[in-house]
């Protein structure tokens, strides 16, 4: 057998032979890690990483018993360095942890059921106690499931937390898996950022300091691998380096971590850029129905109660509990007025109400609106100061006909009808008429910031309602008054009870739809 030698071994031997010595891995699979330097410290930095995440969701305060995520990191967390460190290839070691991972979670689970009575049913059957915790969970499953093919709502969680405790499982053990074997530190970092700046957003308590420490440390663990790499690099080409470099790369990465973290921590907030706001406005309206059907499955969570522009979207889903605060939204300066309106809907499809105008408005600051001129209506100014965010939408009592500020209108067109043309009260032209439904300013709002709403405020009496005719135009007929196909015929049984029960065949439609608002609330 030949050998053949390179040049730098020929020459230096004995320093050859001593550096395949320094980097020969003490462990069997060892060779399996992408990274030979600094791998102790690259696994406790990505480990630390997890675990602020696995932290940050139990302090957010969603529910109860958050507190398993830690163990759940854990686990995923020792099993992803065992099999980076084994030969096993990434379809076994991924098969392995799905199973692995879901037994761990029902595990932890079954610990936390509150009492026996739950699983009671369960354990009638002969099922040993442990077994029962594990089909009540997975019976919640079912019923969630459930819940969401039929548009009904969910109050059960053990469903979230079995859903958080699954997605953080894989998110961790993907991740050491990732940094580990292939090195793929930003593949670790971004999907961990990315769950921790959603917890941040929605989380009912603050946990911004949970955001700044993951910063840190994931700029840490950069520095380390990135420095690894250059080591790889720097060996195959054959350029010695300092062993203790790795010391001062920690050292002084460290040092620009903690610089950067803090520049960022006190530069002022992108959301409240006017720019960034506006530039974001359209794209976070679309989340409206999303959101409200995942607090339909969801409903019992706390949340942060943060008024924003999604509340105030053109769909409202009906079901679950309703998260409402103490914290005014806005401050109103006005001579009378007791409704101000930031949405109409006016069509219920059996799971949610609507806002169906098609028609579009800009309209200019001061600019005249035309609105119809419905009997006992005056005008009303209102001043409006915001208190908290709103997602610019404007605020006023219907109905509006001219604002401080620009804004972007959904409106309902009524045609040839008597309209008001500025303060000189009503001139019938031939125009269309028009309703605003939803109005949101084109100028950013913000905290602090104040505009006026001029309004043809409604002045009608309950007399007025008692003796007003019942000939509804069409308009209003198929707009405001229609039903669902799937609206369950007992809705309008239960309304003639309470009506049998209350009322006499004399009374008007306003003493009905008064005596079933009587019973609603």
């Amino acid at each position: 057998m030949t050998t053949i030698s390179s040049p730098i071994n020929a020459r230096f031997p004995e320093q050859a032979s001593r550096r395949s010595r320094t980097f020969r891995p003490r462990f069997a699979y060892a060779n399996n890690l992408y990274f030979q330097d600094g791998v102790l410290l690259t696994t406790i930095l990505a480990g630390i990483l997890y675990l602020i995440v696995a932290v940050s969701l139990d302090a957010a305060g969603y529910v109860g018993n958050m507190s398993l995520l830690i163990p759940v990191t854990l686990g995923a967390f020792v099993l992803g360095v065992l099999m980076a460190y084994s030969r096993f290839d990434g379809f076994f070691a991924l098969s392995h942890s799905m199973f692995t991972g879901l037994a761990w979670i029902l595990f932890l689970m079954a610990k936390i059921l509150p009492s026996a009575d739950e699983i009671a049913p369960i354990v009638s059957r002969g099922i040993p106690e442990f077994q029962a915790k594990a089909y009540f969970i997975l019976l919640t499953w079912v019923n969630w499931v459930e819940a969401l093919l039929t548009g009904g709502a969910n109050a059960e969680n053990y469903v979230f937390i079995f859903e958080i405790s699954f997605l953080l499982w894989w998110l961790a053990y993907l991740g050491i898996w990732a940094v580990l074997r292939h090195g793929y530190t930003w593949r670790a970092i971004i999907p961990a950022g990315f769950v921790l700046l959603i917890n941040t957003y929605y989380a009912p308590n603050s946990i911004l300091g949970f955001l700044g420490l993951f910063a840190l440390v994931a700029l840490l663990l950069l520095v380390r691998t990135n420095l690894a790499e250059q080591q790889r690099r720097w060996r195959e080409y054959r350029i010695h380096f300092n062993p203790d470099i790795g010391l001062d790369f920690v050292r002084n990465g460290l040092t620009f971590s903690v610089i950067v973290v803090a520049l960022a921590w006190l530069s002022p907030s992108l959301g409240r850029n006017a720019q960034v706001r506006q530039l974001l406005e359209p794209a976070s309206t679309r989340w409206v129905d999303a959101q409200q059907r995942l607090h339909t499955l969801y409903s019992g969570l706390n949340r942060q109660l943060r008024p924003s522009g999604s509340a105030f979207g053109d769909s409202l889903r009906l079901g679950g509990a309703r998260n409402v605060g103490n914290r005014p939204v806005f401050q109103v300066v006005s001579n009378e007025g007791r409704y101000w309106r930031a949405v109409a809907f006016d069509t219920f499809d059996g799971h949610r109400w609507q806002n169906t105008s098609q028609d579009e408005l800009q309209v200019e600051a001061n600019e005249l609106v035309g609105v119809a001129d419905w009997q006992a209506r005056d005008t009303l100014t209102q001043t409006i100061t915001l208190l908290a965010p709103t997602g610019n939408v404007i605020f006023g009592a219907p109905d509006i006909y001219q604002t401080s500020v620009p804004m972007a209108a959904t409106v309902n067109l009524y045609p040839m009808q008597s309209i008001l043309v500025g303060n000189s009260g009503p001139e019938p032209i031939a125009a269309d008429s028009v309703e605003l439904t939803l109005a949101h300013s084109t100028r950013p709002l913000d905290i602090g910031d104040q505009y006026t709403v001029y309004s043809r405020y409604t002045q009608i009496t309950q007399w007025d309602m008692n003796n007003a005719p019942t000939a509804y135009p069409n308009t209003i007929l198929e707009k405001y008054l229609q039903l669902p196909d799937n609206l369950s015929p007992s809705v309008g049984e239960l309304a003639q009870t309470i009506l049998d029960e209350s009322l006499t065949s004399t009374d008007t439609v306003y003493e009905k739809a008064a005596t079933i608002e009587a019973y609603l609330r």
